[in-house]
């Protein structure tokens, strides 16, 4: 069998994280199921909720490279009444604009930012705390990333962090979509909105989790021989929110 290549194993996991995101959305998900009409193409995904039906492919940049079968499916997708077509694509992480200063928190630092956001916390300051406590959730994500030998040089956005994160085994899958909500969430405060199902319960558990990080951070890297992404994450974070 022909070692699976870097660029294989990214589609591969992304295929996976897409897949759990829409069963997250209460859609009914197949993996690569066979569709008379697509004449022998095979779809990474089709998922299908109240009469919606959508074929998706997760593809990396380089996997497009002189190839056209995307544009042929999509179009015997959208022969289709009823169906439409989605390609999802693996890109090079983003680059923020940053002053050339900018270093990323050491342990220290993170800690002290999770102290304070206690305080604001204990203030009735939600939104000012929870914006603190992801600052340091974020930080320490890049910490335990540093130990399977990931560097983030540059700083990028918080999805590609957490990719990053999913993709090496730093995290499991009910994990990576409890942060990546935190992150939209984040997302939300830091440009002025407000969010009406916000909870000052969150708050506790993104302290909670950065701490968690913290821990794991201090025992070392998970070292399961398993390429998948892990169902439970290594220093046992707690379910209390669905994933």
């Amino acid at each position: 069998m022909t070692p699976e290549t870097l660029s294989e194993k990214s589609e591969r996991l992304s295929v996976e994280l897409t897949a759990e995101e829409y069963r997250r959305k209460g859609y009914q998900v197949y993996r690569e199921p066979r569709l008379d009409f697509l004449r022998g193409f095979v779809p990474d995904l089709v998922v299908e909720k109240n009469g919606e039906k959508k074929v998706i492919e997760v593809k990396s940049r380089s996997s497009m490279i002189g190839n056209d079968h995307i544009v042929e499916m999509a179009k015997l997708v959208y022969a289709q009444p009823g169906w439409t077509f989605d390609l999802h694509m693996i890109g090079e992480p983003e680059a923020m604009q940053t002053p050339s200063s900018a270093k990323s928190f050491d342990l220290d630092d993170i800690v002290d930012r999770l102290t304070e956001a206690e305080r604001l916390r204990h203030s009735d300051a939600y939104e000012t705390a929870y914006m603190i406590a992801w600052v340091a959730c974020e930080a320490a994500v890049r910490e335990l990333l540093a130990l399977y030998g990931v560097k983030n040089e540059r700083i990028t956005t918080a999805t590609h962090l957490l990719d990053q994160a999913a993709y090496h085994g730093a995290i499991s899958r009910a994990d990576y979509f409890r942060l990546y909500d935190a992150a939209e969430l984040r997302n939300a405060f830091v440009h002025g909105y407000k969010v009406a199902e916000f909870e000052t319960g969150l708050v506790d558990d993104l302290i909670a989790t950065a701490r968690n990080i913290l821990d794991a951070i201090a025992k070392g890297p998970c070292t399961d021989e398993d390429d998948e992404l892990p169902d439970v994450w290594p220093v046992g974070l707690s379910d209390s929110r669905s994933p």
